[in-house]
């Protein structure tokens, strides 16, 4: 399923999931989009955050 949330690309399943952030959010100004993928594990839920630098990695 796709939706749209806040002008946030989100994508998910059952097991995983996709939340995009523009590059350009909030006046923002990145090299690129950042994307925290989650995914559900048979122990606890896996997040992971990528980023195309470190600020907007500690932004997030």
């Amino acid at each position: 399923m796709q939706a749209l949330a806040a002008n946030l690309q989100v994508e998910f399943t059952a097991d995983h999931g996709t939340l995009t952030f523009p590059k350009d959010a909030r006046g923002a100004d990145w090299p690129g989009n950042a994307l925290v993928t989650f995914d559900a594990g048979p122990d606890r839920p896996g997040v992971r955050i990528d980023a195309s630098v470190g600020g907007q990695l500690e932004g997030l």
